[in-house]
């Protein structure tokens, strides 16, 4: 399990570092040419995985799927969003927020599906947030920040 965790891993940061060498070439590739195609080697690699292990590829109950379906979309939508913001900001910068998710996660559990939070939970998104802040550095001047990049 932990192998497959830390490749995982490996692999994320590589196709990363790969979209990002595609975008800052000459002719940068768009961001939503990247996640087509992405996408279309990854439903081949599914495919073929599934169709290799005799497993079904759709075992979807009809009650669930269209919470399965709006799931994709978001998904593919956040996927997107990150894309194109590294166009406009630092990978960095972005990455921070493209990582925030599971605070929001937490945040929208509370208030539609009345999960609870505690204290510690509450610390925890007001430290995110104060961490985002410090990252952004929005009261620093664009020059300092010029240097730095």
């Amino acid at each position: 399990m932990i192998l497959a965790v830390t490749l995982s891993s490996i692999l994320y940061t590589i196709q990363k570092l790969l979209m990002m060498d595609c975008q800052e070439r000459k002719n940068p590739i768009h961001p939503f040419e990247l996640t087509y195609w992405l996408t279309l080697i990854l439903f081949v690699m599914y495919g073929l995985t599934f169709h290799y292990l005799g497993a079904s590829f759709f075992p979807i109950p009809k009650e669930v799927r269209l919470t399965y379906v709006c799931r994709c979309v978001i998904g593919m939508m956040c996927n997107l969003s990150f894309l194109v913001s590294l166009q406009f900001i630092p990978f960095s910068k972005a990455s921070v927020f493209f990582w925030t998710s599971p605070v929001f996660t937490g945040i929208l559990a509370r208030y539609y599906l009345n999960e609870r939070l505690s204290y510690y939970d509450c610390f925890a998104v007001v430290i995110c947030f104060f961490g985002i802040l410090l990252i952004q550095n929005p009261f620093g001047n664009k020059e300092s920040e010029a240097k730095l990049s």
